[in-house]
């Protein structure tokens, strides 16, 4: 056997080329080599933008030693967790079962039959950090594998069937108004009540949690707005802290403290494409100039270093390393009198605004910042024009020092997450550059990704990657029915319904009432999975009970309906228990009995353009159906037949299937908002609802 990494598309596949391991990728040539073979598996996942993939690498893959004991005794499969997060997801799974925090890379030890037996994250080369040697590990387990092989598969049985459990035993319960609020008040018993986020450290974003918070805060409680103020909170210390590139634009992964201070230096597409989206939501009913800079410049960022074009096609480019000339982090960090030589004399003003100290505040280097600073009330410091040469001089140093590696690989859930994060942005900000940039990246995944009516995972250098995946097909049908709320569209609908059908169709799984992650013709896993758990994205069958809600409301099937509430009920017994991880069942389950639904008649009038952008910048909190004359809603929606008042454009909010009285002028639409809203003056001034 060799390295058979070479022809490989994906980038961080083929950062290991040319390792002495003798890697081979998961594929179906490789897992009949493993079922014929007596040696166990030794299964490597990572991905390009990982620190610790990087040293792990470095110590061990590289080393000849270390590769002659791998090619020995293991056969040796390398994995990009970004192409394949179904099965990360499975041996993630299994690692925690086995009593340990996963993480990345993530080292499994598996049978014949691909069960893991034993695993791990990040071994040492020698033995340090409390961990044995990498190669002692190897010895041992391939010794063990000789010696009590029998032991050893019984163990991998066990893990699979615990995680027959984990995976497929529904856990049911009733959901209802009074359980979300409660579930929303265990939330916000474990919330940073000073610098927002879960307390404690690493702090993440997550993005499905705020969005969760978010959409059921309409109301006019004390909760809700303490759920509201906890988003803005968070948001405010995201965008002040070092988790946020304050030179170059654009977020990172997490930071290492609790004060969103330290970042983990990697960039991922994800996590900024769906802080775009909160930030641009929270706009609308909290507006803050800072908001809109935060989105200008992570906008501004995703342009200039993770675009790819073709002709007027746009996809984006999945990640950025944390590490650039070996180290964690020396692209973003500065010494003081390199930052000063930098921009200039005179700028020392700045550098202390942005937390530069001579003796530096990280390890004897600068991570730039804004903690501690009222960011509102000085937004005229960052938008000045002192300000901005100052920003653009550092960042005309910092791309002259060696840059951090981008993955090139162009993801369809990744890519669509942002296509929503656009058109929200368009929405809150009124700027056509992102309805414009929307259509450019949808238009990608819908020529590229998709082909005769079969979805890809991904895409590199113009080559496909695998088959779609659940979370692929969820994320562009919600892209689908926001597009249609914003731009009415009856083809993005039809293919809002084709994708949906497809997903019922191929991932369905009747007897557990639920999706799978891959689809069901495709399986090369040991067990199937689920996608249920919202990490820093949304789980796919929580985001899919939202798209089911929303094609009831356009399409009237009551398959549609009733397939969101035996989804939530069959769950709703593990969302209780672990309500952080499970955020979106609980939005769905929101957006089900309690969110409204804004149904607009639509006429060419005054009214129609203010009521079109004040709901549409609402999107984040309901849901949202535009029709205009000769459009019908199907007979099962409680607006069936309704007809505009007196000719004009004419609102009905609708929760459950219950509707208001016809509004059709500005003064009536504020009586409704203030009646059943607790949005602040703030928001009735932004839309001249005062």
């Amino acid at each position: 056997m060799s390295n058979n990494l070479i022809n490989e598309i994906s980038p961080y596949l083929l950062q290991h080329k040319n390792n002495p391991v003798n890697w081979m990728s998961w594929n179906s040539n490789t897992i009949k080599l493993v079922k014929g073979s007596k040696l166990p598996v030794l299964l490597s996942v990572g991905y390009s933008s990982c620190h610790w993939c990087h040293v792990m690498a470095h110590e061990s893959f590289e080393d000849e030693y270390t590769a002659s004991v791998m090619n020995k005794n293991f056969i040796n499969i390398k994995v990009d967790r970004e192409e394949r997060p179904d099965l990360d997801s499975l041996y993630q799974a299994s690692l925690s079962l086995m009593g340990q925090q996963g993480g990345w890379p993530l080292t499994m030890f598996l049978d014949n039959d691909l069960r893991p037996f034993w695993g791990g994250t990040y071994f040492p080369k020698i033995q340090k950090f409390g961990m044995p040697a990498f190669v002692e590990v190897l010895n041992h387990i391939s010794n063990l594998y000789k010696t009590k092989n029998s032991d050893l598969r019984n163990n991998g049985m066990l893990i699979k069937g615990a995680l027959d459990k984990v995976f497929f035993q529904n856990q049911p319960g009733k959901s209802s108004p009074s359980e979300i609020e409660l579930l929303k008040a265990k939330i916000l018993k474990m919330t940073d009540k000073e610098r927002g986020g879960i307390s404690g450290s690493p702090k993440f974003p997550m993005a499905p949690l705020l969005k969760t918070l978010m959409l059921t805060s309409i109301s006019p409680s004390d909760q809700n707005n303490v759920s509201l103020n906890y988003v803005q909170n968070t948001i405010d210390s995201i965008c002040s802290g070092g988790i946020y590139d304050h030179v170059g634009g654009g977020f990172a992964r997490y930071s290492t403290d609790s004060s969103w201070f330290v970042p983990h230096f990697e960039k991922m597409l994800y996590d900024n494409a769906l802080l775009v989206e909160v930030i641009s939501v929270l706009h609308s009913v909290r507006p803050r100039s800072i908001y809109k800079k935060r989105v200008e410049d992570t906008f501004g960022w995703l342009n200039s270093e993770m675009l790819f074009k073709e002709d007027n096609l746009h996809g984006y480019f999945s990640s950025v390393d944390a590490d650039s000339g070996g180290e964690e982090g020396k692209y973003y960090v500065w010494d003081y009198e390199e930052a000063l030589s930098a921009v200039g004399p005179g700028f020392e003003k700045s550098l202390a605004e942005y937390g530069f100290t001579k003796n530096g505040n990280w390890e004897g280097k600068n991570i730039p910042h804004r903690i501690g600073k009222f960011l509102e009330k000085d937004i005229s410091f960052e938008v000045s024009e002192n300000t901005n040469i100052f920003l653009k001089n550092l960042l005309s140093k910092r791309k002259r020092r060696s840059p951090p590696f981008i993955d090139h690989k162009i993801l369809t859930d990744w890519n669509s997450m942002l296509v929503c994060a656009l058109l929200r942005a368009h929405c809150a900000f009124g700027e056509k550059k992102y309805l414009d940039e929307g259509k450019r990246v949808f238009n990608f995944i819908t020529t590229k990704h998709l082909v005769n009516n079969q979805l890809f995972h991904s895409s590199c250098g113009g080559k496909l990657g695998g088959p779609g995946l659940l979370d692929d097909y969820a994320n562009l049908i919600k892209a689908c029915f926001i597009f249609n709320e914003v731009d009415v569209d009856k083809k993005k609908l039809d293919l809002a319904e084709m994708l949906l059908n497809v997903v019922l169709r191929d991932f369905f799984d009747e007897k557990l009432s639920d999706f799978c992650f891959t689809n069901n013709n495709f399986g090369d896993l040991f067990l199937k999975t689920k996608s249920v758990v919202d990490n820093a994205t949304q789980s796919g069958s929580g985001l899919m009970v939202e798209n089911l809600i929303r094609a009831y409301n356009v399409f009237g099937k009551p398959l549609h309906k009733d397939l969101s509430e035996t989804i939530i009920n069959n769950s709703w017994g593990r969302v209780c228990s672990g309500p952080v991880s499970y955020s979106s069942y609980i939005a769905g389950a929101y957006l089900k009995m309690s969110a409204p639904h804004f149904v607009v008649l639509l006429k060419d009038d005054g009214f129609a353009k203010i009521i079109k952008s004040l709901i549409l910048s609402l999107g984040g909190f309901c849901t949202v159906s535009f029709l205009k004359d000769g459009d019908a809603l199907p007979k099962n929606n409680p607006v069936f037949n309704k007809k505009a008042v007196d000719d004009k454009t004419t609102v009905y909010v609708c929760t459950g299937f219950v509707c208001s009285s016809p509004i059709n002028d500005v003064v009536k639409m504020r009586e409704w908002f203030k009646k059943n809203t607790g949005f602040s003056k703030t928001f009735y001034k932004k839309w001249g609802l005062l």
